[in-house]
């Protein structure tokens, strides 16, 4: 019934119109799947706007089909196969996981275990092989979420089509077919341009199937987000930093973020992680007091340059 209401179907009956999931108390609504405790999670994450108001819309649209299932009214139609599109360590894989445990949760998979691949488990150069491990996969993912990452992998990105991840292609597009009996909940990651080049070398039918343009964009971090998870991740070290160290460690913030490929949560986890490192260098090799202390030239040696410009 969960599964039919969220995604649409051939009507059955009237007899359970709530969720029965056990994470969800006995009889809550399905518009009531919007206040569960894991998409608490999702919404604290720094940034995501765009994301936390795609999975919003979900929600809305789960509880929409949940009414006309009241007034016994045809439902409408919801993909379970998405695109994750963002850049290196921007919570693509953290909040797939997430969400796709919220929908479990609320019935809409018979199973909703998280299995998480990347191309090269399809792929094989040896004639039949790609064929036979996608569809081994897919078949040993009914009723689970599957989520592939680097999706853009299975295309090698080369002008001349290669038949190993060609036929591995052809069969997520024969295998997922989007339609309501489908049990399974598929998910694509990867960087945006890689994924949109590969929609455009491949089998056309994967574009139909998880489509970019309804696909969740993960935008890079603003400068004040990123001072907000400096903050944050600096605070669950155990650490503090003087204000100067803190302007250092976000000036540096700052210049990466206007390079390419700038890694979101990943540089700022860098930056702690080296700062860290030369601040116990310092400590130890000159018995300086305070050694829960950051000092602005443990972010950046060459903090002042500033100064001199």
């Amino acid at each position: 019934m969960a599964r039919r209401i969220g995604r649409g179907g051939v009507k059955t009956g009237f007899a359970a119109t709530r969720w029965e999931a056990d994470s969800l108390h006995a009889g809550r609504s399905i518009a009531g799947a919007n206040r569960h405790h894991r998409w608490e999670i999702p919404t604290r994450h720094v940034g995501l706007t765009s994301v936390k108001e795609a999975i919003q819309a979900l929600f809305n649209s789960i509880s929409f089909n949940y009414g006309r299932e009241l007034a016994e009214e045809n439902l409408v139609d919801l993909s379970l196969s998405k695109v994750f599109l963002g850049s290196p360590v921007t919570g693509k894989t953290t909040i797939a996981k997430m969400h796709c445990r919220i929908f479990a949760d609320i019935g809409m998979l018979s199973s909703g275990e998280v299995i998480l691949k990347t191309p090269a488990d399809f792929i094989k150069n040896v004639l039949g092989r790609s064929e036979a491990n996608t569809k081994g996969i897919l078949d040993a993912t009914i009723g689970k979420v599957l989520i592939i990452d680097e999706a853009y992998s299975l295309f090698g990105g080369s002008a001349i089509a290669d038949p190993y991840r060609a036929a591995g292609i052809d069969t997520i597009v024969a295998e997922v077919q989007n339609v309501p009996r489908d049990d399974r909940f598929t998910l694509l990651l990867g960087y945006k341009e890689q994924m949109e080049e590969m929609m455009q070398n491949v089998n056309p039918g994967l574009r139909r199937r998880f489509s970019p343009d309804s696909g969740f964009a993960f935008e890079d971090l603003e400068d004040a987000q990123v001072a907000v998870m400096f903050d944050s991740k600096l605070t669950a070290t155990g650490f503090k930093a003087t204000p100067k160290a803190r302007e250092a460690a976000l000036g540096m913030l700052q210049r990466a973020r206007n390079r390419p490929n700038f890694g979101n949560a990943g540089e700022v986890d860098n930056l702690l992680d080296d700062t860290k490192l030369r601040q116990r260098k310092r400590i130890f090799s000159k018995g300086y007091a305070a050694p829960m202390i950051l000092e602005a030239y443990d972010f950046d040696l060459d903090h002042e340059r500033g100064a001199r410009e």
